[in-house]
């Protein structure tokens, strides 16, 4: 076979293949007016959620602080639950029928009282709101088996002029919403996402040292045993203006995904405890989702209105869809 009858054989393949879904790319489906369902105007719809389970999709942002329940399925709005303030997270736990979302109220003098509302999805109300007083929550996860909700926090100071910064991780009994217990992180420092191992009872947090200058990238691995860091892995501290932006956990290959604003993906060993390696991207990351049954990453662009897909067995960039305006997360 010659090379333009190979060359015309295997496009015929690629063609073939594509139609019928083994090969194709991936791109836009549908797209769905978010405005259709606000009366006001809908900005910064930072937080969205899919429940595989009923066909949902959860949407929450600025503007007219509720939660929208949408059918992707026929586009048409399900249910819409108001009374959140300023939400910018959703995390689900279809099993008890219940939504968490976090939301925040300024504060003067540079502090925030943040709140996360549990609501029940299927008599559409809320039903808790756990108030974090004086401190910004920055990201949250659920212990379903213990009631628990573990976060990170940042609270403000200002002494003698100058700003300083505490991070903390706190365990909050998810029942009453007290906070059971606080370990403090250190001073200047930004914490910026949160995951759980629950087979490894451990925490995972991405931080900052760039209050500092230093520009110093770690994960702190937190026992839920003893309370305290009991492993912490340095990712970079040469590249100026980094900035880990959230962490992902990949249970089934015990690996977790950084995402790094300074355009790379950190990945490291749960089980050693080590770095694996980088993966350069062409973007700046805000957030990451990770696609268990295609074995992908995505990454929001919101500098160039994209999504940027990487494959995780090759551990390359694979492609780009381009859709949406500024989009700043993703679900799957």
């Amino acid at each position: 076979m010659n090379t333009f009858k190979r060359f015309l054989f295997l496009s015929f393949i690629s063609y073939f293949l594509s139609l019928i879904g083994v090969y194709a790319a991936p791109r836009v489906l549908a797209t769905i007016d978010l405005k259709q369902f606000s009366s006001l105007n809908l900005r910064n719809p930072y937080a969205i959620a899919y429940d595989e389970t009923k066909n949902h999709i959860f949407v929450a942002g600025w503007g007219d602080n509720k939660l929208l329940i949408i059918d992707p399925s026929t586009k048409n709005l399900v249910d819409e639950i108001k009374g959140i303030n300023w939400p910018w997270k959703i995390v689900l736990e279809p099993e008890k029928k219940l939504v968490y979302i976090a939301g925040y109220e300024y504060v003067t003098g540079y502090g925030y009282n943040d709140t996360i509302y549990g609501i029940n999805t299927e008599q559409k109300s809320i039903q808790k709101k756990l108030t974090i007083d004086n401190g910004w929550l920055l990201d949250f996860v659920i212990d379903k088996e213990k009631n628990l909700i573990y976060g990170i926090t940042l609270k403000w100071e200002y002494l003698n002029g100058t700003r300083r910064g505490y991070a903390s991780f706190i365990t909050i009994d998810a029942v009453n919403g007290i906070i059971l217990s606080r370990l403090e992180l250190g001073e200047n420092l930004w914490p910026s996402g949160i995951a759980f191992d629950s087979s490894k009872q451990k925490i995972y947090i991405s931080v900052n040292d760039f209050m500092n200058w230093n520009y110093t990238e770690k994960i702190f691995i937190v026992d839920l045993q003893t309370k305290t860091i009991s492993n912490t892995v340095t990712l970079n501290t040469t590249d100026t203006w980094s900035f880990l932006t959230n962490v992902k956990l990949d249970k089934r290959t015990n690996t977790l995904y950084a995402a790094d604003y300074n355009r790379k993906i950190w990945y490291l060993d749960t089980i050693t405890e080590k770095l694996s390696g980088k993966i350069d991207v062409p973007c700046y990351p805000w957030s990451l989702s990770i696609d268990i049954k295609k074995n992908q990453l995505y990454l929001p662009d919101n500098y160039m209105d994209r999504t940027i897909v990487v494959d995780l067995d090759t551990k390359l960039f694979k492609t780009t869809i381009k859709a949406g305006d500024d989009p700043c997360n993703a679900a799957v």
